[in-house]
């Protein structure tokens, strides 16, 4: 959970932990595994990507920032180690305006055709780094081939800004990617694809992310992004598209989708998706010729102006198992499902019978009893179930399982571990039980 929002209060909480970090070291050359450490806060590019050390001051040889780090990935011409670029607590704030021409030493980080797989890893995971796209341009831009991994670990991801109107291929606030991307531990928030309304905003897509690769999420917030189309997430990826574990999706918004709007596959599983809104479509996920496997999932909450589901639309196949949809707009439907078919793997809960759950263990117009969106503990909010909720033990006597190799989630979305035998059916496992402070205070 990233707590701490207020400048100030993290200056004060992490001035010690930056003095630590960023004192100038000596930057190490090519080595392997290729490991570089980042020790300065500013935006400047390397003086000589090339020379396989990562050099941005001119007065100084010990001077790593890190575009200068990105760029010495990219440059990276030994063996087929991972390039590891250390990342310490703080600011990283872009501030080198965007050229006309797409380069690595302006506007956002763009990771190009490295020989190796890149990992930029934020050091400490309870202080993660925050990388600022200062409203001149996304921040991250992930280019292919399809054969590299990205990993990004430890990061808040914020600020990116992107002004397109017409090319769906140039949209993602916060991050584009064309390759294998994994997210840990990442919160990407307050990004926005902006448009001309109301006939340029074809390709205002992708507020948060805009995946035309593969993307791994996992322990991970995407909040508060806006895009025309996909305020979270736009999905082109082919198969398999994108998974999600144990992370939430809440306080995006958009013209049309707020939440996923997605043309290739989806798998979430231990995941919450909540609060998200938009006025065309659905405030929730939207599906389109791509199948979406759900498990464990919490769906619920989000709205829309439109007459499509609140929380789910899909003209394509849906597998459900031990999921639960429900809150949706007062006097409209969870799910719009045409033609579907919904394929319920059993034990799913919705809170009117749009859904079409209709498998062993399924309980329609049956209100799960859901807390408001919060810190409940664990690493992302989630809604909490809250006494006597229906969906208590109420998951697959054989065990809740997830699509993705079949394995026991013996955890719930926050890390606690599940009832053996019997799990509860959302991402949440557990009751929230009223509090009554006369009696803690006696």
């Amino acid at each position: 959970m990233f707590r701490i929002r207020s400048v100030f209060a993290f200056a004060v909480l992490t001035g010690s932990i930056l003095a630590t970090f960023l004192t100038p070291k000596p930057v190490q050359a090519q080595s392997d595994p290729f490991d570089i450490y980042v020790n300065d806060s500013r935006d400047l590019d390397d003086l000589n990507p090339a020379d396989a050390t990562c050099d941005a001051d001119i007065a100084s040889d010990d001077q790593c920032t890190l575009r200068a780090a990105i760029s010495t990935a990219n440059a990276y011409k030994g063996d087929d180690s991972p390039v590891w670029i250390h990342l310490p607590p703080g600011e990283y704030l872009l501030d080198i305006p965007k050229s006309g021409t797409d380069s690595s030493a302006k506007g956002d980080f763009d990771i190009y055709y490295p020989k190796a797989d890149v990992v930029i890893e934020g050091m400490d995971p309870q202080n993660p780094s925050f990388i600022d796209g200062n409203q001149i341009d996304r921040v991250f831009d992930i280019s292919g081939p399809n054969t590299l991994n990205v990993n990004l670990y430890n990061l808040i991801i914020t600020n990116g800004v992107v002004y397109n109107d017409i090319d769906y291929a140039e949209g993602g606030g916060g991050i584009r990617n064309f390759a294998n991307l994994t997210l840990d531990n990442v919160s990407i928030e307050n990004n926005m694809v902006s448009c001309t309304p109301p006939t340029g905003c074809t390709g205002s897509v992708g507020g948060g992310i805009l995946n035309i690769g593969h993307i791994t999420i996992s322990n991970s917030t995407i909040r508060n992004n806006y895009g025309y189309r996909g305020g979270a997430l736009f999905n082109t990826g082919g198969n398999p598209g994108i998974e999600i574990w144990n992370s939430t999706i809440y306080g995006n918004s958009a013209f049309s989708v707020g939440a996923i709007n997605s043309f290739s596959p989806v798998t979430i599983t231990n995941s919450t998706i909540s609060g998200n809104s938009d006025t065309n479509s659905t405030g929730g996920i939207f599906m389109s010729s791509a199948e979406l496997k759900m498990a464990n999932v919490t769906l619920a909450g989000n709205r829309s102006n439109s007459w499509l589901g609140s929380n789910l639309y899909s003209n394509f196949t849906i597998q459900a198992r031990n999921s639960i949809i429900a809150d949706p707009d007062p006097g409209k439907a969870n799910c719009q499902i045409t033609p579907g078919p919904m394929i319920s793997q059993g034990y799913n809960i919705s809170s009117d019978a749009s859904c079409v759950f209709t498998g062993t263990g399924d309980l329609v117009y049956t209100d799960p009893r859901l807390s408001i969106l919060a810190d409940w503990g664990g690493a992302t909010f989630t809604r909490a179930l809250l006494a006597g909720s229906p969906a208590i033990n109420a998951g697959n006597p054989a065990g809740c399982k997830s699509f993705l190799f079949d394995v026991d989630l013996s955890y719930d979305q926050r890390g606690q571990p599940r009832f053996p035998g019997r799990c509860d059916i959302g991402a949440f496992e557990g009751a929230i039980y009223p509090v009554y402070l006369p009696a803690v205070r006696r």
